[in-house]
């Protein structure tokens, strides 16, 4: 056994080593090394239980099966091929002469629903950019920037590039998806049990422990496809389900008084002249589903009641985070692309 001891949120450090040194307490770990190679990467994650380190070997990944994650394009000229959603003109979907569709490229943390405001000129199977693209990487070489093609179109989900705390969003099947608006695709009926987990807490310290987390995350492909799933009950699965649409259709509510939004209703001072928006009813409801679902979650994955103290804790006030940098680093990625 080792003895590990973690004063990451101490602030006068000095003094907490001291006092683990000679007291002990909730910061001291007596773990076996051997332990963490239950964890892909084997990751130190001392602070967490025996129990969870081994859902790793004892549940599937979520990328295995039928169920899939995937990192998009990257245009490498954002300026000439990508646009805000307002600043081209409306065609039908499905039209031949169609040249611009919806393109996911990360953001800002955002659980269950967020507006897709960008657009990517994708006319004739995205012809341009694959003629752009060519002559800088060879014959087909544009398929060394527009990756994962075949699953374009596809509804799934999709979560920022990177922040403290994950989320996840559900993308709508006429969308196409970025490097840094990576996306997870499952069978269309499982969606929204999926994107109920994704934004579990529980989902949350499985990405912790994975990536070994100390501060803000990458949150990769391969991470996200890493994170062990539990099996679900069809109980359980009409109630995520039911949850993860009614917390999808409060999100967009919210997004009816922003005039950029494809959702926008009315301004703020204006929008209860239409009825049904009580903006502290609908934060009440929210902060309710997310709690029945973290429960559910819990639940599922077997977290004791020292394991859920544990998760919640490491969660903080999540709620009231936003990583704004994260699309700054989105725009970056894919410029540098």
């Amino acid at each position: 056994m080792t003895t590990f001891l973690r004063l990451l949120a101490e602030k006068d450090k000095q003094s907490a080593l001291a006092e683990a040194i000679c007291v002990g307490g909730g910061n001291v770990f007596e773990v076996d090394p051997a332990s963490f190679t239950q964890v892909p990467g084997t990751p130190f994650a001392y602070w967490v239980s025996e129990e969870i380190r081994r859902v790793f070997t004892t549940l599937p990944p979520f990328q295995s099966g039928n169920r899939d994650v995937r990192q998009g394009l990257a245009t490498a000229n954002d300026f000439r091929f990508l646009r805000i959603w307002w600043e081209h003109a409306f065609v039908v979907p499905g039209s031949k002469q169609r040249r611009w569709f919806p393109f996911t490229k990360g953001g800002s943390r955002a659980p269950y629903y967020s507006d897709v405001r960008l657009s990517i000129n994708w006319h004739r199977d995205g012809y341009e950019i694959k003629a752009w693209a060519d002559p800088l990487y060879g014959n087909s070489g544009w398929s060394r920037i527009l990756k994962s093609t075949s699953f374009y179109f596809r509804p799934g989900l999709t979560w920022p590039l990177r922040g403290i705390f994950f989320s996840a969003q559900a993308v709508p099947g006429d969308s196409i998806f970025s490097v840094a608006g990576k996306m997870a695709f499952a069978p269309v009926e499982e969606m929204d049990i999926w994107l109920a987990i994704f934004n579990s807490r529980a989902f949350d310290y499985f990405i912790a422990l994975f990536a070994g987390k100390v501060g803000g995350v990458q949150y990769e492909a391969g991470l996200i496809g890493g994170i062990p799933i539990p099996p679900i009950d069809g109980s359980h699965a009409n109630t995520l389900s039911s949850y993860a649409r009614r917390a999808w259709s409060l999100k967009r509510k919210l997004d009816t008084i922003e005039e950029t939004s494809h959702s926008f209703y009315l301004p703020g001072a204006l929008r209860a002249r239409l009825g049904n928006y009580d903006l502290p009813a609908i934060q009440a409801e929210l902060a309710d589903i997310q709690s029945e679902i973290d429960d559910i979650a819990f639940g599922l994955y077997g977290f004791s009641d020292a394991d859920r103290a544990a998760a919640l804790g490491s969660f903080g006030t999540a709620d009231e985070v936003t990583d704004d940098a994260a699309e700054e680093a989105d725009d970056s990625e894919d410029n540098d692309g």
